[in-house]
Formats: structure tokens, C-alpha cells, sequence
């Protein structure tokens, strides 16, 4: 019952033409709704991580026969055919058309089905990860793989801290205190180490708590606030496989948030994996950073932390070209390669830019909203751009990335950037 654009073999075709060497092309599609207006999928440019999560490629899709012959017969589904075909795919050699060139007859699932865990569990299999595959809470067909590790990989947790006390829905916090207490009592991993990076002038009794949890800490001795040379400097004393980056201005709510952090970077390709934050009202404050006009931007902010969102980008995981630097977890020995955080984004874009850092390296950023915390945004510092920072971003990076691979400029909302499909007429 689905419906082929009457262009559509002429634009696979074309595409064949243009890369010769192309293995696979997969287009944008339409799906009917309870409503007259259909629900067009606008989808990524080639994301590996995002097919693990659901099947985003779909059935508008072209594969180049010589792959095919040479692949197992013993398939469970079209899925299961798209992850076998996919799993040794250069990214050079796949094709996204952003041209909805495929009309379904039936709406998007939104439950899921023992073929789609089952070709997952075969993906694991193949890629030498043993674990669980398991469906998503918000009841869409999105799944998670969960990790089983031989031995857990040392995680050491940098926190740069002002050592302050803020107020928040009615009780004043020691933010040091609230997040190391936390960590410590609310989190299964084990594997783990607190740096704490202060500033030179905590009080005797946030001294004397962090030294009871056997936290580590570092003094930074400039005067000027630096958060980029503060993660730096805690870097440098870290002995973790992993890294994890975090602000003092955070709630722990889910017990096994690090081990979800640490699924993602089963894969040797992924380089840094942020997790869906929430404000403390229970709406969503980060679910991925898109790049657009030279500026990065939270997409999606301000949702219900249960909404599913766009296709999955927000239950899922997925593909951004950045993470917020508020909880991210990173590879020790990447973070080193790519020289840390840029002391010259002391206060912005320094997430952003350590990201494009990794992609550049050749490494891929992961969202994942299989770990979620509470982040009481902008409670730590005021909020704050240099304009000599964006400055040296937009300078740096806007000639290197004028789209986002990720997120259509052209035909999802930009301002604030929602997923939410609408023709963008400047950019036509």
C-alpha cells in the first residue's frame, strides 16, 4: 500500500549517477495521520547510531546489488536486512535525499514487535556487544541496547564547582554537596572516581564532605572564570577510561544513568554521548544541540519529559553534531588527542566546540534518552555570551559545517528549532 513519488526513480537514479561508487540512498517520507495533513519524516543524513535505534532508513531505500548477493539469506525483517547491510558501510558511500519520495500507507508505529528486538539482539551479536535490547517507556518503536560489559571501563567524574548554596523550589542547596552526595548514593556504577575542580575557597564542612565520599580535588588558581581551563585541569589528574563532564547544578533521578551513558561508547566510532536533561518542572532543558547560521541551539527544549519526540529524537538515540558540556562522557584518551576544551571559550560554546573537535577526529556524538538527570539550568552561573567567543566559534567552525547534517535548515522550525515541520522561505 505504499505509494512511490511518480519522481522517484528518476531521483534514485540520479543520485547513481552523480556517486557511482554509492552502496546505499534512502529518502524522506510521508505518513498519514488522524488529521488531512499527512506527518512528513525529514530525516538525518547517514546515522549509524540512530538506526540502532529504530529503523529511520525505512523502506524508501536503495541497495546496491552486489552487497546484497554477498549477505545471509536468513533475515527476519526489513530491519534486520538494513542493520546486516549497513554494519561494515563506509558513511561516504550512503546517500540521504532529503525529498519525501515515499507516501505510507499505515502511520508511524508506535508499538513494538519481537522481529524488531530480534534483529537487534543479531546486531549485537555480529559487533562483539553482548547485552539486552529493550524497548523504549514511552511505547513507540524505539528500543535501547544495554550493555553488558566484561569489566566496567573506569569512569572518572569531572565537576568543576563555585562551591555556591542556591535556592530551588522553596530549599537552599549546596551544590557540591547535593551532586557528590548523590552521585555516591544514587548511582549503581562502581567503577567510578569524583574530581572535583574548585576555585580555592570552599568551606571547611564542603572540605570536609567531599573528603568523607573520597572525592579528589584540584584547586584552579587563575582569578578569571574559565570553565574550559577548569575541565582541562581536571583532565589532567583523571585516570578513567572515560571521562564524564558534568556541572555541580545537577539532581541524580535514575540509578543506572552512567552504565547508559557507557552503552553508547561500546561502539569504537562514538567519541562523546550526552543524556536528555530535564528542568526540575519535569520538561525537557536538553535533548541534543543542532548547528544552524553558525550558532548551536538546544532542540526541543521545554517538552514533556515523557514526549516521545520527532520520530524518536528524543526517546531514542541519535545522531547530533554536539551534546551539551552540562553531562557528557567522552573517551580519556580522545579528550587528550583533540586538546581538551579550547581555553579561548571560557564561557561559551566550549561543549560545542570540543564536539565538532571529535567529529572532525572522526568520531560520532550520540544523544541517548535512556539516561536522564535533572539539571537546575543556569543556577551555578548567569548565563552569558562573549562576543569575542562566538566570535572565534562562528570564525572556526561556520565555514566547516554551513548545514547541519542532522536537521533540516529548510523544513523544520529553526527559532526555537522544535523538530516541528515548517517551510523555512529564507532558505529556499
Amino acid at each position: 500500500g505504499d505509494r512511490l513519488s511518480p519522481t522517484a526513480l528518476y531521483e534514485f537514479a540520479a543520485a547513481i549517477i552523480r556517486v557511482p561508487t554509492v552502496a546505499m540512498i534512502y529518502s524522506d517520507e510521508l505518513y498519514p495521520t488522524s488529521t488531512p495533513t499527512p506527518l512528513p519524516f525529514y530525516k538525518p543524513d547517514w546515522s549509524p547510531d540512530y538506526l540502532e535505534s529504530f529503523d529511520y532508513v525505512g523502506c524508501g531505500a536503495v541497495f546496491q546489488m552486489e552487497r546484497v548477493q554477498d549477505m545471509s539469506l536468513q533475515l527476519t525483517s526489513i530491519y534486520d536486512f538494513t542493520l546486516r547491510f549497513t554494519e561494515t558501510l563506509d558513511g561516504n558511500l550512503v546517500v540521504h535525499l532529503p525529498k519525501l519520495l515515499l507516501e505510507r500507507a499505515t502511520p508511524f508505529a508506535q508499538s513494538e514487535t519481537d522481529d524488531i528486538i530480534l534483529a537487534m539482539q543479531g546486531r549485537l551479536e555480529r559487533t562483539g556487544r553482548e547485552g539486552l535490547v529493550v524497548t523504549a517507556p514511552s511505547g513507540t518503536n524505539c528500543h535501547h541496547a544495554r550493555i553488558r560489559w566484561p569489566k566496567q571501563p573506569d569512569v572518572s567524574i569531572i565537576i568543576p564547582t563555585a562551591g555556591y548554596t542556591k535556592p530551588v523550589e522553596g530549599r537552599d542547596i549546596d551544590l557540591i554537596i547535593n551532586i557528590t552526595e548523590q552521585i555516591s548514593e544514587r548511582s549503581s556504577y562502581r567503577a567510578q572516581e569524583v574530581i572535583v575542580v574548585d576555585n580555592g575557597d570552599l568551606t571547611d564542612r564542603q572540605k570536609t564532605h567531599l573528603q568523607r565520599l573520597g572525592c579528589r580535588r584540584i584547586t584552579f588558581q587563575e582569578q578569571a572564570f574559565n570553565v574550559a581551563k577548569k575541565l582541562n585541569l581536571g583532565a589532567s589528574i583523571a585516570g578513567g577510561d572515560f571521562l564524564l563532564l558534568m556541572n555541580d547544578d545537577m539532581e541524580i533521578i535514575q540509578s543506572d544513568w552512567i552504565e547508559r551513558l557507557c552503552d553508547q561508547l561500546a561502539k569504537p566510532d562514538v567519541g562523546v554521548v550526552g543524556c536528555r536533561l530535564l528542568y526540575p518542572n519535569r520538561t525537557t532543558q536538553h535533548v541534543g544541540v543542532i548547528h544552524y547560521h553558525g550558532n548551536p541551539d538546544h532542540v526541543r527544549r521545554g517538552y514533556p519529559a515523557d514526549d516521545a519526540g520527532y520520530f524518536n529524537s528524543t526517546c531514542g538515540v541519535r545522531n547530533f553534531v554536539a551534546v551539551t558540556g552540562a553531562c557528557m562522557l567522552t573517551r580519556r584518551a580522545l579528550y587528550h588527542q583533540v586538546g581538551g576544551y579550547t581555553p579561548k571559550l571560557a564561557v561559551s560554546y566550549n561543549d560545542a566546540d570540543y564536539c565538532l573537535k571529535v567529529r572532525a577526529a572522526g568520531y560520532r556524538v550520540v544523544y541517548t534518552g535512556d539516561a536522564e538527570l535533572i539539571h537546575m539550568e543556569s543556577l551555578s552561573r548567569v548565563p552569558s555570551a562573549n562576543p569575542d567567543e562566538v566570535r572565534y566559534y562562528q570564525e572556526h567552525w561556520t565555514p566547516k559545517l554551513p548545514e547541519d547534517p542532522f536537521y533540516s535548515e529548510r523544513l523544520l522550525a529553526l527559532a526555537p528549532p522544535t523538530f516541528e515541520p515548517r517551510i523555512n522561505d529564507r532558505l529556499l
